[in-house]
């Protein structure tokens, strides 16, 4: 809800600007389905016991043509037979290191607040 004050407009698809002013702001949603969740108690599938999805929601600062930062944020839910609860929020800071061979190069960090999810 938050993501819709600070954007102009509803975007349904991305189209490519031209403008190279800089900085730029852009933000993004997307929903997660994790296929395994590999701890130390053990590994955990998505469908056996449980299912889990997250909604990742992400604001990336544009520096430049090169380089870029990124903030994502994604809740975790998890369902099963009895309830359904949220089992963490997952924090991602990253940089983007931008138009490498026509490529982008995401690098990220990872902090959960509870340890695992499932």
């Amino acid at each position: 809800m938050l993501l819709s004050f600070l954007t102009p407009k509803i975007v349904f698809s991305q189209v490519e600007n031209k403008e190279t002013n800089y900085p730029k702001i852009k933000n993004y949603f997307s929903i997660m389905h994790p296929i395994a969740t590999i701890t130390k108690d053990g590994n955990h599938f998505n469908f056996d016991g449980s299912y889990t999805v997250g909604f990742p929601v992400g604001i990336n600062f544009l520096q430049s043509d090169k380089i870029a930062y990124s903030i994502e944020f994604a809740p975790m839910i998890s369902f099963n037979d009895r309830a359904s609860r949220v089992t963490g929020l997952l924090f991602h800071p990253g940089v983007i290191y931008r138009n490498i061979g026509g490529f982008n190069f995401l690098t990220r960090l990872a902090f959960n607040t509870n340890g695992r999810y499932g």
